[in-house]
């Protein structure tokens, strides 16, 4: 099954100090977090577009059945970005606006082994 999944910052104490996780999100319900080494590709793109009110989604594929479910994002890692495509979509947009989505998917060189997840 394909889904559209949003990729999500939020804090979360440890027992020593607050650390950053990325979550998915699909149909607005968490369904996973990315380990801290997959997550740290994604965080500086998702806090520039947490600071102009754009919501970051890829292409989610959900398989497995009721008992275990995994979900494979299809979605670029930061580093992979082009400067001329962070200009354009998420550098050119300085707050809210009437499209706050940004499509993490769509830049020309994706990165296709994608990202796993497990709900």
């Amino acid at each position: 099954m394909i889904k559209v999944a949003e990729l999500y910052l939020f804090t979360r104490q440890t027992a020593r100090t607050l650390k950053q996780i990325v979550g998915v999100r699909i149909d607005g319900r968490p369904v996973g977090e990315l380990t801290s080494a997959s997550g740290a590709h994604f965080e500086a793109v998702l806090r520039a577009c947490s600071e102009r009110g754009l919501r970051a989604l890829c292409r989610a594929t959900i398989s497995g059945n009721q008992l275990k479910a995994d979900v494979t994002l299809n979605v670029t890692k930061g580093g992979s970005l082009t400067s001329q495509w962070i200009s354009r979509h998420i550098l050119a947009r300085p707050g809210v606006d009437s499209h706050p989505v940004l499509a993490l998917e769509d830049h020309p060189q994706q990165d296709s082994g994608g990202e796993h997840q497990r709900q």
